[in-house]
């Protein structure tokens, strides 16, 4: 019999010894907007979780105490700090729990958790702590029979690529999904700058809604919906195995491939889903991110290379005489009439010579085969015009790339770029723009119990949301109607998934998933419907 199933047998035989009561503490958080008190879904599954919960103990008392960030003055984030408590409060009275096992608490922005100096350490400090303190019945729970999801997660979760590198090294990484890592030398914790030692990159990257659900992977932040333009995750361990982190001061240099750049997006850290109580997304306000293509990267080479430094018409770029050296300029091939570039590329010129320096090249195209060396590999070739000659032979005028769920051209290949001091989870993404009067709820009618999952993964938005557990259905509350949505419900039983994919589009409705039996190489494979655009 497997460890994961003897586990809660012995739990189980013990409490029917009837093993004295001991006290226990449960203690969950609930956060917030700014200048807000409502329950979004998140905050109610959490809720809902801790109801159920309190049907096992023999006598518990609940604790709420509530905070706010420094976003006004003390009176008023005293108040909203209060009713923050008082709606948590009203949830377990409505539910049937007695005031008197209540305790309420309200600090305002007093006793703040964090700093309030970021937007991250201000989320943080948005919440209400929930302390519960009981003594566990003598019952025996069925539920605790059933295997737990995330057996079946770690059975179907993507390996990472692994990368073998010398610490004392710059260090390039290029992902087999076009993420390109940029390592300086003598990065990470626990190696002296003076030794040479073998340290191992491992790399995950995320750009399919199929990856996303395979590795567990969701698109919320604070209870918010975030559009995703890729995940990845970044871990290091060194010659003897032990995981480490960057040193202070470091840190790396990271390209994420995207058919689009957009304006609006950040860089988010998170930890590992694997952990008890998911992902969640945080803003990490400690980096910028900017974004180019090749086109741009052309466009700004030969302007540069057009004539002399004062007739460079991109004279704001402000690139040094040192570094101008680097491009050969032959007046016979110098473009007539070059137009002005927008402001959007101004910081596109700079971000070549960043390139060039962090690449170690001195020309546009040595660039062009470093960044893009899978794709080089992957027909065999070693130069830009060998491949372009290739793709003639074959009859292929666009290359198509899997990177961002959707068709690019070698041409329109974009990146985004910024630098990470944090390893682990990274996510790209924008927060989803609602509107207020076009939100519906939609209920799964699909028991929660401990062996299963209920996602949602919005088509075009490319954002995954998890279903909130209330009660006997899951649920997801205030998303946009009328959109294409897959509903992704999972079971896992005996060793076997159960699984249903429904394609709907947003509305007011419950809907019952229909369920079907696979293998687990079979589940991958059914997964992979959500990649499809048509």
């Amino acid at each position: 019999m497997k460890l994961q199933r003897i586990i809660p047998l012995l739990l189980l035989f013990f409490i029917s010894l009837g093993a004295a009561a001991q006290k226990n503490t449960l203690q969950r958080s609930l956060y917030f907007e700014s200048g807000s008190y409502t329950l979004q879904s998140q905050n109610l599954a959490v809720l809902q979780g801790l109801l159920d919960s309190l049907k096992n103990y023999q006598a518990f008392s609940i604790q709420l105490k509530g905070y706010t960030d420094d976003v006004g003055d003390s009176a008023y984030n005293m108040s909203l700090s209060q009713k923050r408590v008082e709606i948590s409060r009203a949830f377990f009275i409505s539910n049937g729990i007695d005031t008197s096992k209540i305790i309420t608490a309200a600090y305002g922005k007093n006793k703040p958790l964090a700093d309030n100096l970021s937007e991250e350490g201000k989320q943080k400090n948005r919440r209400v702590d929930i302390l519960i303190k009981y003594k566990r019945k003598p019952i025996i729970d069925s539920s605790l029979l059933l295997p737990s999801i995330k057996e079946l997660y770690k059975k179907i979760e993507r390996k990472p690529q692994e990368f073998l590198i010398q610490s004392d090294r710059d260090t390039v990484i290029r992902g087999q999904m076009g993420t390109v890592l940029y390592i300086k030398a003598n990065s990470f914790k626990g190696i002296p700058a003076t030794a040479s030692e073998m340290v191992t990159i491992k790399l995950k990257e995320a750009y399919l809604l199929s990856e996303m659900i395979q590795d567990n992977l969701i698109t919320t932040s604070n209870n918010r919906m975030i559009e995703t333009q890729g995940m990845i995750s970044i871990e290091a361990f060194t010659a003897k195995g032990k995981q480490t982190d960057l040193q202070a001061g470091k840190n790396i240099t990271v390209f994420m491939p995207t058919d689009t750049v957009r304006a609006d997006v950040q860089v988010f850290n998170s930890r590992s889903p694997q952990h008890d109580g998911g992902m969640n997304w945080i803003i990490n306000n400690n980096t910028a991110l900017s974004g180019f293509s090749l086109a741009d990267l052309n466009t700004c080479a030969s302007h540069l290379s057009g004539g002399s430094g004062n007739d460079c018409k991109l004279f704001f770029c402000k690139i040094r005489k040192a570094v101008r050296s680097v491009f050969k300029r032959k007046s016979n091939n110098a473009p007539n009439n070059l137009p002005m570039l927008s402001k959007s590329l101004i910081p596109t010129c700079k971000q070549l010579q960043e390139l060039y320096e962090k690449y170690g090249v001195k020309n546009l195209n040595d660039l062009a085969l470093a960044i893009n060396k899978p794709l080089l590999d992957s027909f065999g070739v070693k130069t830009i015009e060998a491949l372009r000659d290739t793709l003639a032979k074959v009859n292929l005028q666009r290359i198509e790339l899997a990177y961002q769920n959707g068709s690019i051209s070698y041409n329109d290949l974009k990146y985004y770029v910024f630098n990470t001091t944090k390893l682990g989870f990274i996510n790209i993404d924008a927060f989803a723009k609602l509107k207020p009067g076009s939100l519906v709820d939609l209920t799964i009618k699909f028991t929660p119990e401990r062996n299963t999952e209920c996602k949602l993964v919005f088509k075009e938005r490319r954002a995954v949301l998890p279903g909130a557990n209330l009660g006997k259905n899951y649920e997801f509350n205030k998303i946009p109607k009328n959109e294409t949505v897959y509903i992704v419900a999972i079971k896992y039983l005996n060793g076997q998934a159960l699984l249903a994919i429904e394609e709907i589009k947003t509305a007011q409705k419950t809907i019952e998933p229909n369920f079907q039996t696979y293998t687990l190489e079979e589940l991958k494979e059914q997964l992979k419907k959500l990649d499809d655009r048509e």
